[in-house]
C-alpha cells in the first residue's frame, strides 16, 4: 500500500469489539507511537558531591582526589557526579574500576550549567556499575571507545542537548544490559556510530536516529532488544555494516532511507521476527551482501514500498530482488496470482471459482495469491464458500488476496470470505472506489494476519473480521484532507488479539 507521509494512530479497533461505532478519522501530520521505550524518564532531583572532590590539570579531568577515596563514606549523603563546567575533557580510565572504582552510592552523572567539556576519552567511565542515568552536555563532540562499556545498571543517557556531539565511538555503550531507550534524534551532528557501540544492550527496545548519521559500525546494536527501527530520516546514510543488527530477535520491521545503497553481509543474520521492510523510493542498484538477511522470519513475512519514483518500484520487485540478493527465506514469496480463467464473472460480479477450478485446484498449485480482475465491480454473497457445508473453496496454496490495479471493485458482500482458513494477508489498497465491506465478509479467517484498508472505504458490517484470531496489523491509507465518517458496525473487530497488534493509519 502506498503510505501518505502525514499518519495517525488509529483508535478504531480498541473501539470495535461488540459495539456500533461511528468514527471520524482526520489526518494531522502528527505520528503518534505506542511504541516509545521509557528510558529516558527523568529521575530525581540531583544532589551533587562538591567540586572538591575531583581531581582536575589544565582543566582536564583526571580522577577522585586521594583524599576523597581514602574516605568515600563521608560523602554518602551525595548521589550525583556533576562535572565542573570548568572541565574540558574527563581522561581516559578516570573512573573505570582499574583505576578508580565510583562509591555505590553515586547513580547519577551530569554536567554543570554552561560546561565546557569537549570530549569523554575512551575507557572514562568503563564498568561503572553504580551509574544508573548519564546526562551529557551541550559542548560535547565525541563520545570515546567503551565510555560506559559494562554499566550494568544504566537505564538513561539524555543526549538531548548534544548538537555537536559528532561520534560514538567503538563499544561505547556495549553491555548497558538496562539501557531501555535512547534518543539521538537531536543530536544534528552525529555523523558515526562506532563498532559494537550499543552490542549487548539486551533491553535496548527503542532507538530515535539522528538525521545527519552517515555511517552504523559494524555489530553496532548485535543482540539487542530492538523490535522496530526508522531510518528513514536518515538521508545521507547510505551503508549499513555488517552484522549490524544481527540476533536481534525482538525486532519486526524496519524502514531505510532511500539514500541506502549497500547492505553488508549478515547485516541482520536471525533477526528472527522481522516481518516487514519498507523502503522508501528503492533503486534497484542497491548492493547486498552475501545473506544480508540470513535467518530472517522464518514464517513469513511483507515489504512495502512507500512512495515510490515511478510504477516500477514495487513491493513484489523488491521482494524478488531481495530473495535473490539478500538471503531472505523462500517463504517470502512475491505474489504469483491465478490465471484469470479461474474466476466465474457475471455482469462484472465476481461468483466465485469456475467448475472447472473446483474439480482440479491441484493444477494451480503454483500460485499463491488471489488477484480480482480490475473489471469485477463487486464480490457476490457467499462467493467463496459451500453454502451447504459453510467451508471455503479457496484452496490451501492461496495465501494472499489482492486486487489489480485500477481495481472497480465497489463493495465485498456478504460472506464472501468466511471461513477462509489459508489466507494471511488482505491487500484492498488499490480498490479505490470500494465503499463497503459486508456483514462476515472475512468472518472466522483464522490465519489472517495482515489487512490494509482502500481510503474510499465508508462502511464495514457488523462480524466482518469477527474472530479473525491471528489479525495483528491493520493499515489505512488516508488522504491528507479527510472528514467523511466511517460507520462500524458491531463485532466487527471482536475476537482479535488482545495484545501484539499495531494499527496504522
Amino acid at each position: 500500500m502506498k503510505n501518505k507521509s502525514n499518519k495517525k494512530l488509529l483508535s478504531l479497533i480498541t473501539l470495535c469489539s461488540g459495539m456500533l461505532a461511528t468514527v471520524a478519522l482526520g489526518v494531522g501530520g502528527v505520528v503518534y507511537s505506542l511504541r516509545q521505550g521509557d528510558g529516558n524518564k527523568p529521575i530525581d532531583q540531583n544532589n551533587p558531591l562538591p567540586n572538591e572532590v575531583y581531581r582536575i590539570e589544565n582543566n582536564v579531568l583526571m580522577s577522585f582526589t586521594d583524599e576523597f577515596l581514602a574516605d568515600t563514606a563521608k560523602y554518602g549523603q551525595y548521589d550525583t557526579m556533576e562535572i565542573p563546567a570548568s572541565v574540558t575533557s574527563i581522561n581516559e580510565s578516570a573512573f573505570c574500576p582499574n583505576n578508580t572504582t565510583i562509591p555505590d552510592f553515586i547513580n547519577k552523572l551530569t554536567f554543570a550549567e554552561n560546561s565546557s567539556c569537549l570530549k569523554i576519552n575512551r575507557y572514562a567511565f568503563t564498568g561503572a556499575i553504580s551509574l544508573k542515568s548519564v546526562s551529557l552536555p551541550e559542548k560535547i563532540t565525541m563520545l570515546g571507545d567503551y565510555t560506559f562499556d559494562d554499566c550494568s545498571s544504566l537505564t538513561s543517557v539524555d543526549l538531548s542537548n548534544c548538537t555537536n556531539l559528532s561520534a560514538i565511538g567503538d563499544s561505547a555503550f556495549n553491555g548497558c544490559s538496562s539501557l531501555k531507550s535512547i534518543d539521538l534524534s537531536k543530536c544534528t551532528n552525529l555523523s558515526s556510530i562506532g563498532p559494537y557501540a550499543f552490542e549487548n544492550c539486551l533491553s535496548l527496545a527503542s532507538v530515535a536516529f539522528s538525521s545527519s548519521l552517515e555511517s552504523i559500525g559494524y555489530a553496532a546494536f548485535w543482540y539487542s532488544a530492538l523490535s522496530w527501527v526508522d531510518l528513514s530520516n536518515c538521508t545521507n546514510l547510505s551503508s549499513i555494516d555488517k552484522y549490524v543488527f544481527g540476533n536481534c530477535h525482538e525486532l519486526t520491521s524496519i524502514t531505510f532511507p532511500s539514500s541506502l545503497t549497500s547492505i553488508n553481509s549478515s547485516a541482520f543474520l536471525d533477526t528472527s521476527n522481522l516481518s516487514s521492510i519498507t523502503w522508501n523510493a528503492w533503486q534497484g542498484g542497491t548492493t547486498l551482501g552475501s545473506n544480508s538477511f540470513s535467518g530472517v522470519c522464518p514464517t513469513g513475512g511483507t515489504v512495502t514500498v512507500t512512495d515510490p519514483i515511478d510504477d516500477q518500484h514495487d513491493s513484489d520487485q523488491l521482494l524478488s530482488y531481495l530473495l535473490s540478493n539478500g538471503g531472505l527465506p523462500q517463504t517470502w514469496v512475491i505474489n504469483n496470482p491465478l490465471p484469470e480463467e479461474v474466476y466465474t464473472i457475471e455482469n462484472d460480479v465476481l461468483k466465485g471459482f469456475t467448475d472447472a477450478f473446483l474439480a482440479n485446484p491441484s493444477a494451480y498449485s503454483q500460485y499463491n495469491t488471489m488477484e480480482i480482475p480490475a473489471s469485477v465491480t463487486s464480490i457476490g454473497g457467499h462467493a467463496f464458500i459451500h453454502n451447504i457445508s459453510i467451508r471455503s473453496t479457496i484452496p490451501s496454496f492461496i495465501t494472499k488476496l489482492t486486487f489489480d490495479k485500477g481495481s472497480k471493485c465497489m463493495k465485498i458482500n456478504t460472506c464472501a470470505f468466511l471461513s477462509c482458513s489459508s489466507i494471511t494477508s488482505v491487500d484492498l489498497s488499490k480498490c479505490n472506489n470500494l465503499s463497503s465491506i459486508g456483514e462476515d465478509a472475512f468472518r472466522n479467517c483464522s490465519t489472517l494476519t495482515s489487512v490494509l484498508f482502500p481510503n474510499s472505504l465508508t462502511e464495514i458490517i457488523q462480524n466482518a473480521f469477527l474472530n479473525c484470531s491471528s489479525l495483528n496489523y491493520i493499515a489505512w491509507d488516508l488522504p491528507n484532507q479527510y472528514s467523511t465518517n466511517i460507520n462500524i458496525g458491531g463485532s466487527v473487530f471482536s475476537g482479535f488479539p488482545s495484545s501484539g497488534w499495531e494499527a496504522i493509519a
